[in-house]
C-alpha cells in the first residue's frame, strides 16, 4: 500500500454551523496514519486534536478554493497519495483504510469516492465507472496519487477564483480518465454550505448509492482489488 495522508477540509459556515468534528471522529476510528484537518480561516473542533496536525489560512478568495493548493503542496512535500475529505459527510464503516489500499490506478488522474452519478445502479456490491477527469464533480471525498497532486501544484489555482476548485481541478488533467466508486462510500449531509449560502440539501446533492451498502459491512475487509473496479492500465 502506497503512502497516504488524510485530509479534510473545512471552513467556517454561515450561522456557526458545523460538522467536522463527526468526520473527524469517524477518521480516527479507521485511520492510524498522518491526519491533516486544513481551515480555511478560524475553526473550533469540538474533540481531542490527538494524532491530527491542525492547519489554517487567512479566507482569501471563495471558500475552499486556495486552501486546497495549500493542502497539495502539503501532500507533494509529504510524497504519496492523498485522501481528501469535505468536512460535510459521513463516513462508512472501514472506508478510509479501504481507499488507501485501492489506492489510484496509473492511468486514472483521481478517484471520487462519493457517487453523484450512478443514481440507478442496482449493484449491492462494489462498481467502479470511468468519467472524463475534465468533467465536474462534487468533491466530497477523492484520491489524489502523487503524480496528479504534482500536476496540480504546478498549474496552481488559475486567476478566476469564482469558478472554484472543483472547476479548476477538471481543467488540469482534462484528458485523462478518473474513476468514480458506487456504492458511495461517504454521505454528503452538509445542510449549511460555505460555498454556496442558503443551498438546500437536495436529492440531487446526496448520494443513492450511499444507501445500498449493505448493514454492518466494514469496507476495511473487503479485498476487491482496483484492477476489477478500473480495469488494468493501458498496455
Amino acid at each position: 500500500m502506497r503512502p497516504t495522508t488524510v485530509y479534510v477540509i473545512t471552513a467556517p459556515r454561515p450561522g456557526g454551523a458545523s460538522y467536522v468534528s463527526v468526520v473527524m471522529s469517524q477518521v480516527s476510528a479507521q485511520w492510524q496514519g498522518p491526519k491533516v484537518l486544513w481551515s480555511d480561516g478560524p475553526v473550533e473542533v469540538t474533540i481531542p486534536l490527538s494524532g491530527w496536525q491542525l492547519r489554517e489560512r487567512p479566507r482569501v478568495g471563495p471558500p475552499n478554493t486556495l486552501v486546497l493548493w495549500d493542502l497539495l503542496q502539503d501532500a507533494r512535500a509529504r510524497g504519496g497519495d492523498a485522501i481528501v475529505l469535505e468536512d460535510d459527510v459521513d463516513v462508512a464503516p472501514g472506508a478510509i483504510p479501504y481507499m488507501a489500499r485501492i489506492g489510484c490506478p496509473a492511468h486514472l488522474a483521481y478517484i471520487s469516492w462519493f457517487d453523484p452519478i450512478l443514481r440507478r445502479a442496482q449493484e449491492t456490491w462494489p462498481v467502479g465507472a470511468l468519467i472524463p477527469a475534465g468533467r465536474i464533480l462534487p468533491a466530497q471525498a477523492r484520491t489524489y496519487p502523487e503524480r496528479t497532486i504534482a500536476r496540480l501544484c504546478e498549474a496552481g489555482p488559475g486567476r478566476n477564483l469564482r469558478a472554484g476548485c472543483d472547476a479548476r481541478v477538471a481543467e488540469v488533467p482534462n484528458g485523462q480518465l478518473a474513476g468514480v466508486h458506487a456504492p458511495s462510500l461517504v454521505q454528503h449531509v452538509g445542510a449549511v454550505s460555505a460555498a454556496m449560502p442558503g443551498a438546500a440539501l437536495t436529492p440531487e446533492r446526496k448520494s443513492d448509492t450511499f444507501l445500498r451498502l449493505p448493514v454492518g459491512v466494514d469496507m476495511a475487509f473487503c479485498y476487491i482489488t482496483s484492477e476489477y473496479l478500473f480495469g488494468a492500465p493501458p498496455a
